[in-house]
């Protein structure tokens, strides 16, 4: 998934890929909310917050109650999507 203006290419693992399309299905709003943080994110991926402790090296991007949790390949200029979720849920 990539855009023509992205500098970052966006990967999903398999697990975010299937959240990715239950929420096409049932909640189309949020879905389209979260593409565009997608694209937005392919763009400057330094917008979330980095975590620290067990969860260092990996990125949260703030979407109301939901997050988008990441992770930064520099040397490939990938964004991998590893989880899509509900803040109450997402980091356990």
């Amino acid at each position: 998934m990539t855009s023509p203006s992205s500098k970052y290419r966006i990967e999903l693992t398999r697990h975010a890929e299937r959240i990715l399309h239950h929420l096409a299905s049932r909640e189309h709003v949020l879905y389209e909310r979260i593409v565009r943080v997608l694209d937005d994110l392919g763009k400057d991926p330094f917008q979330g917050k980095a975590l620290r402790g067990e969860l260092k090296g990996t990125y949260a991007y703030r979407m109301g109650s939901y997050r988008i949790l990441y992770r930064l390949e520099h040397h490939r200029l990938v964004v991998i999507i590893i989880d899509i979720g509900h803040r109450r849920n997402i980091y356990r």
